[in-house]
């Protein structure tokens, strides 16, 4: 079984299809427009689910849902603290604008200045 490893430039979320705190933490990602991976670790195959508790055992002893990697910033956060999360967003786009993809522009309309 291959090691693995998160790339530098990319958040990565460990997640479980069942729990509301890691769909919690990909709507706070996807509000803020924010380019992640997301991994449904309970929706792998064995052999890649074990692979992926093994690699989350190494920034997360509890083996908790959702674990967050924030690239090679050094930032984990670990559960649904929205706190943490902004913080560790903010830090990743310090280093890598590009996670954070660009806003679709708004449509005005002929009363948008009412």
């Amino acid at each position: 079984m291959e090691d693995f490893s998160v790339p530098d430039n990319k958040i990565t979320v460990f997640g479980l299809t069942y729990c509301p705190y890691c769909k919690g933490t990909q709507k706070f990602l996807d509000k803020r427009h924010i380019d992640f991976n997301y991994i449904t670790v309970d929706g792998e195959d064995e052999e890649s689910k074990n692979r992926y508790v093994a690699f989350i055992e190494t920034v997360n002893p509890r083996k908790s849902f959702p674990t967050v990697i924030f690239g090679d910033t050094g930032e984990v956060v670990v559960g649904y603290d929205l706190k943490k999360l902004k913080d560790a967003v903010d830090v990743m786009i310090a280093k890598y604008p590009e996670v954070q993809k660009p806003q679709p522009e708004k449509k005005r309309s002929l009363f948008s200045f009412l």
